[in-house]
């Protein structure tokens, strides 16, 4: 039986849709928020497309004609995900009026701060393995997520100690960087029961690590 907020987002009968593009946006967008919530509801084993389907109000053929496969839904949803934590991440730089290492720390903050209120949603995108089926391509390379992380990159370019010209050590120590934030998130996240110092303890560490001389 659908739940209550699968059932609020359910706005059309089921029948062909239209192919405007207004219309095609429409449904990708309410199929991908309802395959969300299946998600976190019942697990990946929701997310069959006839289950997804039926919750939209959509039948299963028409579903095809927007998500070529099972693989697009979930990504959908890992972009959805993805987008959220980095609005936040934007927003915590922006509003930050301090110097680099505080910027830098503010979106680190921010991106972990995401993903251990959201927990699921990291379990969906970090936990969940990406396949590949025929005439497909992995989501890192047809997403624009890469681009999104590129701000870690940029912040630390702007560290003083950052010498001038040295594009491949700051790619690494980006790289490095974003490596140790996603395990501050995963131990958190899988062995939550461990007794583990604070977050912003372990980002300070972390920082120790990343921002200073090379």
């Amino acid at each position: 039986m659908p739940t209550a907020q699968t059932a609020r987002l359910r706005r059309r009968p089921p029948g062909r849709p239209r192919r405007s593009p207004g219309q095609e946006a429409e449904v990708r967008g309410r199929v991908s928020e309802i395959a969300a919530l299946l998600f976190r509801e019942e697990g990946i084993a929701a997310l069959s497309m006839r289950r997804i389907a039926r919750e939209a109000g959509v039948p299963v053929m028409s579903l095809y004609d927007y998500f070529r496969s099972r693989n697009e839904v979930i990504r959908s949803i890992w972009e959805r995900f993805f987008c959220r934590c980095f609005d936040r991440v934007d927003a915590a730089v922006a509003e930050c009026d301090g110097k680099p290492r505080q910027r830098l720390e503010a979106a680190c903050t921010a991106y972990t701060a995401y993903w251990l209120d959201h927990r699921d949603e990291y379990r969906a995108v970090f936990m969940i393995e990406d396949r590949v089926e025929s005439q497909e391509k992995y989501y890192v390379e047809t997403s624009d997520v890469l681009e999104r992380y590129a701000i870690f990159r940029r912040l630390l370019g702007e560290l003083p100690d950052m010498p001038a010209g040295d594009s491949e050590g700051l790619r690494v120590r980006s790289v490095a960087l974003i490596c140790a934030l996603n395990g501050i998130c995963h131990m958190l996240v899988t062995v939550s029961e461990h007794s583990w110092p604070p977050p912003p303890q372990l980002l300070e560490q972390v920082l120790r690590m990343v921002d200073g001389p090379l």
